[in-house]
Formats: C-alpha cells, structure tokens, sequence
C-alpha cells in the first residue's frame, strides 16, 4: 500500500503544481518540456541499473514509446491550460473519467464481457464530465449570459479523449510487447520522445523561448514537476506487481483518491468554488469508478 499511497501523492501534486504554474506565472510550456527531460534522466538511470541496455529491447519498444510520447506531451500541456480554465478539481475529474474509454476499448478489441454495471458507470462518467466542465467558475458566474467558449468546452473533452488514448495504448502495448520487454525502457522511449519534442519547439520559438527555458523559475519548476511525474508512474507500476492487491481493487483506489484529494486540496488551498451542480459532478466521478471495479 506504501508504494500506491506514494503514487498517489504524487500525482495529485502534479495537478496542483499546474494550478501553482498561473499564481505563480511560471513559463508553462517550457516548465513541462524540462518536466520531460527530468523524466528522461531519472527512467533512462532506473531502466539502465536495473535491465541493462538491449538493442532488441529497445528496437521492440521504440515505435510504442515513440507514439505515445507524442500524446504526452500534448495532453500534459492541455491538461495545464485546463487546470486553468475549469480548475484543479473539474481537471481531476476528466482525466480520471478517460478510464471508460479504455474500458470501451477492451470491450470491443478484446472482446472482453460488459456488463449493466459497466454501462451505468459509463454513463454516471459521462454525465461528470459535462457537469463540471460546464459548471460555471465565479469569475465566468459575473457575465452567466455570455456563452462559454468552443475553447473553454473544446479542451477538457480533448484531454478527457487524449487521457483515455494514452490508457488504452498503454493497455495494447502491455498485451501486445511488454509481457517480454521491461515497462521501464518504453517510459524511456515515452519520455524521451515528449522531452524531445517539448525542447525542439521550444528552440524554434526562437530567443525568447530560449531565455524562458533556461530561467531559474523554470527549471525549478520542471525538475519539480518532472520528479513527481515519473515517481507517479513508477510507484504505481510497482504497486501493481507487489501482487498484494489485484489490479482491480488497485486501479479503483487509486482513481477515487486522487479525485478526492485533488477535489478537497483544490476547496481548501485553492478556495475553489464546490456548487451543487460540481458536487453532483464529483460524487457521480467516485460512483462511475467504483460501479466500474465492481463489474
């Protein structure tokens, strides 16, 4: 239980760390592009020290790693700009919510059995997303007849479409390569590709962009932010393989408690607004994931 509760902690932390990035006007996209590259040392140190290098492994995984990287690090970037659009909480609640498309995924790739259970809790996680991400913040209450945005409604259902990807792919490549390569060496192909991407744009923006990335406020943010990322990923795997708690007792806590925590730090630290409307929403998000590990 150690190595989930970690994982958790640590994943709330990043969805915290991006509210922090607006109060604190830290270069958001620059700050994630060292997030990636931090990620990059720290997998590359623990895939090399524990597997060793192999060009078959790494010629078997790359492809996967690489495609996913690609999704990284545009998902992780719109979940930041979510962060400030719909808050910690709602934010929480979509990227939590994607794990009905995988779901929807293993049901028509896998042919595995679905269950009433499983529709409900679909649609309890459906009905979630669209009552937080049209739930109105107290700045946006001031003008209730103004329309919200294609922006403000376009992102989340990206991210919540992006997230759900990402676990599905991560679910192909689990059945498809990593039953005989080390999960460690595809978070190094993940990573490496995102890191990549992140810093070859950002050198393109030209000096600016330059001089941005290499701030002291952005480097200590992105290792920051990079630590806890990878340390998310990698206490959760190793919580999976203790074998002490089956993966469908594990995945159910961890979605519950990460909406929970990042819901309650977002009212306390954040005094975000907890309406009816986005209570609903968030008691809804705990249903779906719970009817979906009873299923």
């Amino acid at each position: 239980m150690l190595f989930l509760f970690i994982s958790i902690v640590l994943t709330v932390s990043n969805f915290l760390t991006f509210k922090l990035f607006s109060i604190y006007k830290v270069h958001s996209f620059q700050a994630i592009a060292i997030n990636y590259l931090v990620c990059l040392l720290i997998g590359f140190g623990v895939a090399a020290s524990e597997f060793g290098i192999e060009v078959k492994t790494l010629n078997a995984i790359a492809p996967y790693g690489i495609l996913l990287g690609i999704n990284f690090i545009l998902i992780f970037n719109i979940l930041n700009i979510c962060t400030g659009l719909i808050g910690v909480a709602s934010t929480t609640i979509v990227s939590r919510m994607s794990m009905v498309v995988p779901v929807i995924f293993s049901v028509y790739y896998y042919h595995e059995p679905f269950e009433w259970l499983t529709l409900i809790a679909i649609i309890l996680a459906i009905t979630s997303i669209f009552l937080t991400v049209l739930n109105r913040t107290k700045k946006e209450m001031k003008d209730a007849r103004k329309p919200l945005s294609l922006k403000r409604i376009g992102l989340p259902i990206i991210a919540f479409m992006g997230v759900g990807f990402a676990d599905s792919f991560v679910k192909f490549t689990q059945e498809s390569v990593l039953k005989e390569y080390p999960f460690e060496w595809f978070l190094v192909f993940v990573f490496g590709t995102a890191a990549t991407i992140g810093l070859a744009i950002t050198v393109s923006l030209g000096k600016a962009s330059i001089k941005k990335l290499i701030s002291r406020k952005t480097i200590l943010w992105g290792i920051a932010l990079g630590v806890a990322n990878y340390g998310s990923m990698y206490f959760f795997v190793k919580a999976l393989g203790l074998n002490k708690l089956s993966s469908a007792v594990i995945f159910p806590i961890n979605s519950v408690s990460i909406v929970a925590v990042s819901g309650l730090a977002a009212v306390l630290f954040f005094k975000e607004r907890m309406n009816l409307q986005k209570l609903l929403g968030f008691i809804l998000a705990i249903s779906s994931i719970v009817l979906l590990s009873l299923s």
